[in-house]
């Protein structure tokens, strides 16, 4: 098995570089960003005591910050799922009052199962990565 890196589309956000990674590289600040993200959002994602849980197809993810890069990404770690993975949100700045986030995951996955998964697991990452674009930073 070899890893197999996903990509979210790009997402620009209305907000500083610095305050968007201060913002999501603080665990205490995943349920505060629940009650901004909009209800519509949220159907698959959780955020409850510095843990990001969302479903798949395969069963339900949870993940906590694994490693950070300031200002620049953050790298989220499976603590349970049915294959491990990291999701690292990463941060371009677009000027002083913007930047632009992308998810990236690596996932270590055979040929069969990387067929059953790429769309799906595509589909997760621009979810999240629109849904942490609605938050106000």
């Amino acid at each position: 098995m070899s890893t197999t890196s996903f990509e979210s589309d790009s997402k620009r956000i209305e907000a500083p570089q610095r305050n968007v990674f201060e913002k999501l590289s603080n665990a205490e600040n995943l349920e505060k960003l629940k009650e901004r993200i909009p209800a519509d959002k949220l159907d698959n994602i959780s955020l409850d005591n510095g843990m990001l849980t969302f479903k798949t197809p395969m069963g339900a993810v949870s993940m906590q910050i694994k490693d950070t890069e300031p200002f620049h990404s953050v790298t989220y770690g499976t603590v349970e799922s049915p294959i491990p993975f990291d999701i690292r949100m990463e941060l371009v700045p677009k000027g002083p009052d913007a930047c632009e986030m992308k998810l990236i995951a690596g996932l270590q996955l055979n040929a069969f199962m990387l067929g059953m998964v790429q769309k799906p697991i595509k589909d997760g990452l621009n979810r999240i990565v629109e849904a942490l674009a609605q938050v106000p930073y």
